[in-house]
């Protein structure tokens, strides 16, 4: 049975997440704060860390740092209150491979995590429908984005952690294409809204 560790400074929030996620996976350690967190990990080496951003102390981002520089190949996954996009975006940038939101959806975080122990990362169509989605925009809308962008480009999105860099590389071509493919299909404000969804996904530059 694959074992997660679990850092977050609200007892509740522990509690929540080992009810979700039992019985599929053990939970082998708790921690409170970031320090412990390292400490745990070194100790249990753990399959998973499920960890807070927002932390007295040491915060998420700082532990996740640490752990990274202790283990390389670490699996970390964030958690993040809804509308802190920009934090898990960042998260991922410095090394999480996804992140989770609070209030935590059991379904949803059990295929984050599922995935992630099989190696995948985010799902960038997954993200772009959520993010989306949230833009008063149809799945519709998305798969249409997307399907100009495979014309465009020749390439299916899938997992962002491997594919960010080549959409940095085609976003402006994608953009324009994307523009007139869909211009025909959606409303110019639609179309506006999907870039900007796009782009927000992107924004991040690699080295």
């Amino acid at each position: 049975m694959n074992t997660i560790l679990v850092i977050d400074d609200a007892s509740l929030m522990r509690k929540l997440l080992k009810k979700v996620l039992a019985p599929e996976y053990k939970i082998c350690a708790e921690a409170a704060n970031g320090e412990d967190g390292i400490e745990q990990y070194k100790k249990h080496h753990p399959d998973v860390v499920l960890c807070d951003i927002s932390m007295p102390g040491m915060n998420g981002m700082d532990c996740m740092q640490w752990i990274l520089a202790y283990d390389p190949n670490a699996k970390i996954i964030m958690c993040t209150s809804q509308g802190k996009e920009n934090f898990a975006d960042e998260a991922i940038e410095a090394g999480a491979k996804s992140y989770i939101e609070k209030p935590v959806h059991a379904e949803k975080a059990l295929k984050v995590i599922a995935r992630v122990i099989q190696g995948g990362s985010l799902d960038y169509k997954e993200l772009m429908m959520e993010r989306s989605t949230a833009e008063g925009l149809s799945q519709k809308d998305v798969l249409d984005f997307l399907d100009a962008f495979r014309m465009i480009t020749g390439k299916d999105m899938g997992d962002l952690a491997v594919d960010r860099k080549f959409i940095l590389q085609n976003k402006e071509s994608v953009k324009i294409g994307a523009e007139a493919f869909l211009a025909a299909k959606l409303q110019l404000a639609n179309i506006n809204n999907l870039v900007k969804v796009f782009s927000g996904l992107t924004e991040h530059p690699l080295g």
